[in-house]
């Protein structure tokens, strides 16, 4: 990842092992600038679920997938901080990608045991959030999770460190895998 800027989403999607034929889960997908890029990488054989709790986003989303053609695209309204809410099967996706969504919730654990519910055995979980330290860009420093705190988290969902990276100058990124 460059250091200036924001994040560079291919080389993101690079650094995690987007593959063809992959499941992956998008939360808080926003418009899906990301799960457009992802439904492209994983291909016809491979599935993206787009979950967020604005429907304007989703919407945004399947318009995006429809205009492109993109069959492998799926749209889920979703409450991610509660236990079940994505809808998706325990051990069913490849990778969950999470892209600064946790410093806009008080139950970044809620988050994190969801998307640790789903993801398989040995798949990955990223996340990209903001850097804590104080920047022209962002939400306030307050709202933000530092990396070793949202680490120390995700471990005590049951999740194993793989690595931290800077994801741009403003943000990094942490990925953790299911053991």
């Amino acid at each position: 990842m460059t250091d200036e800027g924001f994040v560079n989403p291919q080389e993101l999607m690079t650094r995690i092992g987007i593959q063809e034929g992959m499941q992956v889960a998008d939360f808080g997908s926003g418009s899906g600038e990301i799960a457009i890029m992802i439904a492209n990488l994983v291909g016809e054989t491979g599935r993206v679920t787009a979950l967020d709790v604005l429907p304007s986003a989703l919407e945004s989303v399947s318009a995006k997938a429809k205009r492109l053609d993109l069959k492998n695209v799926t749209s889920v309204r979703a409450n991610l901080e509660v236990l079940g809410s994505s809808t998706l099967g325990d051990n069913s996706q490849d990778v969950v990608f999470l892209a600064n969504i946790l410093w806009q919730t008080s139950k970044k654990k809620e988050v994190l045991e969801e998307a640790s519910r789903i993801v398989k055995s040995g798949g990955k979980i990223s996340s990209v959030e903001w850097n804590k330290n104080e920047n022209p860009a962002g939400p306030p420093t307050a709202m933000r999770i530092g990396a070793e705190e949202l680490r120390a988290l995700m471990e005590r969902v049951g999740l194993a460190f793989v690595e931290t990276f800077p994801a741009g100058g403003f943000h990094y990124g942490l990925l953790m895998k299911k053991p």
